[in-house]
């Protein structure tokens, strides 16, 4: 079996589990991606454009999600563009507004992670520290610039939107905030 089989395979897992609950709403369809693509033709750089329903803000603002491509890589098969300035998530005035602060990069606005998620769709690990140029050009359409040292495996076509659910009782013991994973549709 060749790796684009079971990539396509276990994309169709995820997308199957992901759609038995409802997307968030919250996106105004900016998570609804409707174009864009990848260079790869520099060995050293990869190119990604993500083109959605509506313009990508510059900041994410309290939506909790991103764009993903899944990368073929064992242990970080997913490479994400994410963002989820939460807000005051624990209720607790005296917290910071974003309780999820997990990125050195960029954590209240778009970052990027190495993700690997479980057959639930349950988020099991990020990286905190991988690093690529993010812009959102005035038409909102999003530009990344990624060393290719920082990809687990390979990016290849369109990007994926989707939500990050906190409180998802098939993720207990997965991760703290119990996360998963919510695609969305195109």
């Amino acid at each position: 079996m060749n790796t684009k089989t079971i990539l396509g395979i276990s994309l169709a897992a995820v997308f199957a589990v992901t759609m038995i609950t409802p997307a968030i709403a919250g996106d105004n369809g900016f998570l609804n991606v409707i174009g864009g693509g990848v260079d790869n033709t520099n060995p050293n750089i990869t190119k990604i454009i993500i083109i959605s329903e509506t313009a990508i803000p510059g900041n994410p603002g309290d939506v909790l999600g991103g764009f993903a491509w899944f990368t073929g890589d064992e242990e970080w098969p997913a490479f994400a563009i994410t963002g989820h300035d939460a807000g005051n998530i624990d209720d607790n005035a005296a917290s910071p507004p974003n309780d999820v602060r997990d990125s050195k990069q960029n954590p209240d606005g778009w970052h990027p992670h190495k993700v690997n998620v479980d057959g639930n769709a349950c988020i099991t690990a990020v990286s905190d520290d991988t690093q690529a140029g993010i812009r959102v050009d005035k038409n909102g359409i999003m530009k990344v610039t990624i060393p290719t040292s920082e990809i687990d495996g390979t990016i290849s076509g369109p990007a994926s939107g989707f939500h990050i659910v906190p409180g998802v009782e098939i993720c207990d013991g997965q991760h703290p905030l119990k996360l998963q994973v919510q695609f969305t549709e195109s």
